[in-house]
């Protein structure tokens, strides 16, 4: 077996795409209100225009690329994906608390 290809688990990965589907909607909703999304081209990655935004390389010209064994980036990929949801979520709750706002939920919107 090569192990070139990870295998994905719904179960392990249920909190992760119920956020992204709410993420997408948002995303969906914003483009159907003329509010669009710039994203950079693969282009924008070696682009000689350094004023740019979007080049990244100009900002990191000697950044360095990572290599990962298989089971490593496996590892890591799930490590990030169980982490990344619950880290956003405190950062807001963070945030909120700073700025004494108190946050809303799903449910209290539709009770009041």
């Amino acid at each position: 077996m090569t192990r070139q290809v990870t295998i994905l688990n719904p179960d392990e990965y249920t909190a992760f795409l119920r956020e992204s589907v709410k993420d997408l909607a948002g995303k969906a909703q914003r483009l159907l209100d003329s509010r669009p999304i710039l994203v950079p081209g693969y282009e924008c990655r070696q682009c000689p225009v350094t004023s740019c935004p979007f080049n990244k390389y100009a900002k990191k010209p000697d950044r360095e690329l990572i290599c990962m064994k298989p089971e490593e980036f496996d590892a890591d990929l799930a490590r990030f994906l169980r982490k990344l949801y619950p880290t956003v979520a405190k950062a807001v709750e963070i945030i909120f608390s700073e700025l004494n706002i108190k946050e809303t939920t799903s449910s209290s919107r539709q009770a009041g």
